[in-house]
Order: structure tokens, then sequence, then C-alpha cells
């Protein structure tokens, strides 16, 4: 089990995360560059971390703002997770554990805070620009790979 640092149980509580769960963000790049079905995985995503007892968090791109209440509705309501398309991603990437992105600058961003970057590419073909292909990322291609990943 990781431990939080407390300067970021107030952040956390600024964002509406949860406390008393580790953090597992979805920062996923607009959804016309994005590889793959984009709401089967924020909603996959979500359902594996919530099984794994994780606080799941989308963070989709600014651009991507109108598509906030389709996610939504794609998500089962009984299921808790955080959803935003804020323009500043730093505090959200500070607040998680690990996070999951698709080439995307978040993953730079996450790597320089020492946050480990998990490069999701579900339907095997490649993700471009990939960290993971410079070792700066751990490459996935199910969302149910997550688990290992952590335990590991």
């Amino acid at each position: 089990m990781l431990i939080q640092k407390t300067p970021l149980i107030d952040l956390k509580k600024s964002l509406g995360l949860s406390i008393r769960k580790n953090i597992i963000s979805f920062m996923p790049p607009t959804v016309e560059e994005y590889i793959g079905n984009f709401l089967d995985d924020c909603k996959r995503f979500v359902e594996v971390s919530t099984n794994m007892g994780l606080w799941p968090v989308i963070k989709l791109h600014p651009t991507s703002g109108s598509l906030i209440d389709i996610v939504r509705s794609s998500i089962p309501a009984n299921i808790d997770y955080t959803i935003s398309n804020d323009a500043d991603s730093i505090p959200c990437i500070l607040c998680s554990s690990f996070l999951v992105t698709q080439h995307s600058t978040v993953g730079i961003e996450a790597t320089w805070l020492s946050v480990p970057v998990l490069e999701i590419d579900t339907t095997g073909k490649g993700v471009l620009q990939a960290l993971s292909s410079h070792g700066a990322a751990i490459s996935i291609n199910r969302f149910e790979d997550i688990e290992s990943v952590i335990n590991d």
C-alpha cells in the first residue's frame, strides 16, 4: 500500500478526490487522437480501478470537455470516480499514485513528477511517440493489466 504525503490531503480534498484511497488517473489525448474505443475504455478503466480498491480519475483533454456528460452516461451511476477537463493537469498528477495515458504530454509531466506512467494500447496498433519505447513508461494492452503492474 502506498503512503500518502500529508500536504496532498488538502489538494485531494480540493479536487474532490478520496483521501482514503490511492488515486489512479486516466488522461487520454483528445478523442480524435485516441486509438481505441474511447467511451468503452473510459468505462473499463473506472470498473477495473474501482475493483482494485483505487479511486479512478478521468481527466479529459481540455478541448474534449463537451464529452463529460457522454462519458458520465457510459459509466454506471453506482461507481465512485471523478471526471474533469480542467486545463491544469499538474494537481491531479500530483495526487495520483499512477497515471494511465496514450501518446499525451501528460505522460512526460507525470514522469517529471515521479509518478509512474502506464501507456495503454488496447488495439495493438501501437502508441504514437511511445514513452515506453524509451523506458519512461510501462506498456499495457488491457486495463486489467494495471493490477499486475501495480502489485509488481
